[in-house]
């Protein structure tokens, strides 16, 4: 009886042990294999670190929802983790997926694009998965909606309108029109705010092309910001035809005239750099209760030292920001506004504001891709005499446009007889200054990149003997 017991003591450890390992090859399979599970109970991340962003659209333009069966193209920004991009539905079947390193990547982000298409209509969430070397890093759950097959009938094209001429942008509260072609199937159309909300016409009328429609539909809209209508058709069944989303820039209802400056080193500017602090000041005929500004996107930025003073009965409001994204005449909102309890959602009322405009470019070069030497009749020196004239050679990216020296107290230094070149995709500059004062020097190179501010690129010692 006891050889029995201790035999099937035996078995079970045998068994148990077996069963650890068929479980510890069975995960490790998974967490291998892309095409089998996407582990997403385990692997969802709360918050996204690697994967930035993800974009459904067709025919470049973004959707909020697609047909069943019908391709629509997936885009994908992650960081430089990334090497690969899977997606599985949310029962964890997978989907789709990009080749290994099939990627455009530009200042440290990488972009995937691949089409794909959903069999099965209803709301929808996709789990796009981030994998590096085969081993899924993180993903990212995004929502949307699959239409039953496609009705028919087409929308062709979408203009907003204002006094006759195409234009995307518009004052709160005033008449805009909307210019809508469709095929002849469409006996109807509806403008729908983000959120979905009916924005009913002020006008509305159809002509008949032939084999198209041309709808007019006039509409105003009392909510400012960056805004996104969608451009809904019906057929006569009542069928929803398709979407069109449309971004217009809606401008603020002022009360009271803002007067807004962009500066640094208090100086006007028209660029800065990412991640670069600069001043805002804002000049109001009255007291406010607040001051932000928002982005693109309608997000607040961070603002920094927020001061307030009266000046000639003038309120001065003066704080800084910085933005993160690069891009070309970036549009801002600076808003002012004042606490109102008859505003019973927000409690609070905007009464100006301002669209400012401001290039944001990418932050300088790597300081090693920088050479600085100085120089007396050709040849290489370290120091000079007072007021002596000695030669400064910079070698640069290609992209600079200006160079200059600043001393310890960030002063100008002047230098003469500037000249530039490009060799060898560089950008030399050479030029012959001298320097008043005597001791070990610390010079502070300065670059100007694209136009933009001025930037220090490194420090250089230097002797300035009697």
């Amino acid at each position: 009886m006891k050889l029995k017991k201790r035999i099937l003591s035996l078995a079970l450890a045998a068994v148990m042990v077996l069963t650890t390992m068929v479980v510890s090859v069975s995960a490790q399979t998974a967490d291998e294999s892309p095409l089998g599970s996407s582990n997403i109970a385990s692997e969802h991340a709360e918050e996204n670190t690697i994967i930035k962003s993800v974009v459904l659209n067709h025919d470049d333009v973004k959707q909020p929802s697609v047909f069943v069966n019908a391709t629509f193209d997936v885009t994908v920004k992650t960081t430089t983790d990334a090497d690969q991009i899977y997606i599985f539905n949310e029962g964890d079947r997978y989907i789709a997926h990009c080749e290994k390193g099939d990627y455009v990547e530009e200042n440290g982000i990488r972009t995937f694009e691949f089409p794909i298409s959903l069999g099965t209509p209803g709301t929808r969430k996709l789990y796009i998965h981030a994998y590096a070397n085969g081993k899924s890093l993180e993903n990212y759950r995004k929502a949307l909606t699959v239409l039953p097959e496609e009705p028919t009938g087409k929308i062709k094209s979408v203009e907003f309108l204002k006094d006759g001429q195409v234009t995307d942008s518009f004052v709160t509260s005033e008449p805009f029109d909307v210019r809508v072609v469709t095929s002849k199937e469409i006996t109807d159309i509806a403008l729908l705010s983000e959120e979905g909300e009916y924005n009913g016409p002020i006008a509305y009328s159809r002509t008949d092309n032939g084999d198209t429609y041309t709808f007019m539909y006039r509409s105003a809209v009392p909510t400012p910001g960056n805004r996104r209508f969608t451009i809904s058709g019906k057929n006569a069944n009542g069928d929803s035809i398709d979407y069109y989303r449309h971004e217009v820039y809606m401008a603020i209802a002022q009360d009271y005239d803002l007067d807004v400056q962009f500066s640094k080193d208090g100086q006007p500017i028209s660029s800065v750099y990412t991640d670069e602090l600069f001043d805002v000041t804002v000049t109001s005929p009255i007291e406010l209760g607040y001051v932000f500004v928002n982005n693109e996107r309608m997000l607040t930025i961070a603002q920094h030292n927020l001061t307030h003073e009266v000046v000639n009965g003038q309120h001065v409001y003066k704080f800084q920001i910085s933005l993160g994204s690069a891009g070309s005449n970036r549009a801002l909102n600076v808003y002012g506004g004042i606490y109102d309890e008859t505003e019973t959602i927000s409690g609070m009322r905007t009464v100006g504001g301002k669209i400012m405009n401001i290039d944001v470019v990418s932050a300088p070069e790597n300081p090693d891709d920088y050479q600085v030497t100085f120089s007396i009749d050709g040849k290489e020196v370290t120091s000079a005499k007072v007021n002596q004239t000695f030669d400064a050679t910079f070698v640069t990216p290609e992209n600079i446009g200006r160079v200059g020296i600043k001393n310890e107290r960030g002063n100008w230094i002047t230098t003469y007889d500037m000249k530039t070149w490009v060799e060898d995709g560089k950008r030399i500059f050479t030029c012959n200054l001298s320097v008043g004062s005597a001791g070990q020097r610390t010079f502070t190179i300065m670059a100007e990149v694209n136009g933009a501010n001025w930037v220090e690129v490194m420090d250089v010692p230097f002797t300035i003997t009697k």
